[in-house]
C-alpha cells in the first residue's frame, strides 16, 4: 500500500492534489531499463533478438475514433465542430465515468505516472502527467512525448492528465458511449480517460489533440505533418495520410530530423510536438528505410504487433496476419538525428 508520503516523495506534485486517491503502489517517472523490466516481469511482451521490446496491443492494432468522446460544455460548445469524428459527451454521463474511473484507480496495484511535456517549444509546450495501468505503455509515452529535466520534474506541477486503464469497461447507458471501450477528453477539467483498450496511440494522439485545441488562439498551426531542416537552415514539411510515406522521406540522412508526425508552425519556427516518432513497420527492410531500420534493433524501441520467430526471436516486418498498421516507438530515428530538434526560420513544403 502506498502512502501520501511516499507519493509526495516521488512526484513534485502528489496524485492527491489532483483528487486522485489510490491504494497502488506508485512508480513514478521510471527510466527505460526499468520500464523495461517491469514489462517483462508482469508479463506485457518479449525481448527481440536485438533487444526491443515486442509488444502485442490486443483487439485493438489502431485508434477506436468511434468510441473517442469530448465533453461538450461552455469550453467547448462553440469551439468544437461537432459530428461523426468529434462527438459529444455530456456532463452528466462525464461525471459518472469520472467516478468509476477514480473507483477504479483506487483499487490498483500499481500504477505508472510519466510527467511529460507535450511540445518542445517552452512557450507553447503544456505540463502532461501520464498515468498508466501498464508499464510498457508509461514507457511509450516517455519515447514519445518530450521529457524534463531533473530539474523540471523537481517543479513539475500537471496542466493537462492523461488516465489509462485497459482493464476498465465503459457502461454505455452510465457513461453516454457506444461501447465498453471509451476515449473521453475534458478540456474544462484539463483530463483524458482512456478505458478497454491497449493501443498505445490513443495517448499520443490525445497529446495531439490537446495541442490542436490550443495552438491555434496562440497563433500556432498545428500539422499532423514530417517535417526535417538542411544545414542552410531551411525546413522541409511533408504532409499525407498515415502510410503515404512522411516517416521515411524525412528521415533523410542528409537532412536533421524535425519529427515524423506532428508539429507546430509558429512564427519563428517549426517545432515538434514529440520527443520520439511512431513509425509503421509493415515491410520495413534496411535497404528501403536504413535509419527507420536500424532502430528496431535498439535496446528501448518498442514494436507493436511485428510478429517474431518464438525460437530465434528474429522479426518478420512482411507478416500483416495481425495487421498492416505494425509500429515501432522511437526515441530517436538514428543516434546522429534527434527527434526533438526544433527549427527554422525559412520554410518550404512538400507533399508525400
Amino acid at each position: 500500500m502506498t502512502t501520501e508520503t511516499t507519493l509526495t516523495a516521488a512526484l513534485s506534485y502528489p496524485l492527491a492534489n489532483q483528487g486522485i486517491a489510490t491504494d497502488a503502489t506508485i512508480f513514478a517517472n521510471l527510466g527505460t531499463a526499468p520500464l523495461v523490466e517491469h514489462a517483462l516481469k508482469r508479463g506485457e511482451g518479449q525481448l527481440t533478438k536485438d533487444g526491443a521490446l515486442l509488444v502485442d496491443t490486443g483487439k485493438f492494432t489502431g485508434r477506436s475514433v468511434k468510441d473517442k468522446y469530448v465533453v461538450r460544455d461552455a469550453v467547448t460548445e462553440s469551439t468544437i465542430n461537432w459530428g461523426t469524428i468529434n462527438q459529444p459527451m455530456s456532463t452528466e454521463h462525464w461525471a459518472n465515468l469520472k467516478a468509476d474511473f477514480l473507483a477504479a484507480v483506487k483499487d490498483q496495484e500499481e500504477l505508472y505516472v510519466a510527467d511529460l511535456f507535450g511540445g518542445s517549444q517552452p512557450e507553447y509546450r503544456v505540463n502532461v502527467r501520464v498515468i498508466t495501468q501498464m508499464a510498457w505503455h508509461n514507457l511509450f509515452v516517455r519515447t514519445l512525448l518530450v521529457r524534463p529535466t531533473a530539474d523540471e520534474l523537481a517543479s513539475f506541477t500537471p496542466e493537462y492528465t492523461i488516465i489509462n486503464l485497459p482493464s476498465f469497461k465503459a457502461d454505455p447507458e452510465r457513461h453516454g458511449c457506444r461501447s465498453d471501450t471509451v476515449i473521453s477528453v475534458n478540456f474544462s477539467e484539463k483530463l483524458i480517460l482512456i478505458g478497454n483498450t491497449e493501443y498505445s496511440g490513443e495517448m499520443k494522439k490525445g497529446v495531439f489533440g490537446l495541442l490542436n485545441f490550443l495552438l491555434p488562439a496562440q497563433g500556432v498551426m498545428p500539422m499532423h505533418c514530417s517535417a526535417n531542416i538542411g544545414a542552410d537552415g531551411t525546413s522541409a514539411i511533408f504532409f499525407g495520410l498515415s502510410g503515404t510515406g512522411k516517416t521515411t522521406l524525412s528521415a533523410d540522412a542528409s537532412r536533421t530530423l524535425i519529427g515524423d508526425d506532428e508539429h507546430g508552425w509558429s512564427d519563428q519556427a517549426v517545432f515538434n510536438f514529440e520527443g520520439g516518432c511512431y513509425a509503421k513497420m509493415i515491410d520495413l527492410s534496411a535497404e528501403g528505410e536504413p535509419e527507420i531500420y536500424a532502430t528496431t534493433k535498439m535496446f528501448g524501441t518498442i514494436l507493436e504487433n511485428v510478429a517474431m520467430d518464438p525460437e530465434t526471436r528474429e522479426l518478420d516486418f512482411t507478416d500483416s496476419s495481425k495487421t498492416e498498421n505494425t509500429r515501432g516507438a522511437i526515441r530517436s530515428s538514428s543516434s546522429r538525428t534527434p527527434a526533438r530538434r526544433t527549427s527554422a526560420r525559412r520554410r518550404r513544403t512538400s507533399s508525400s
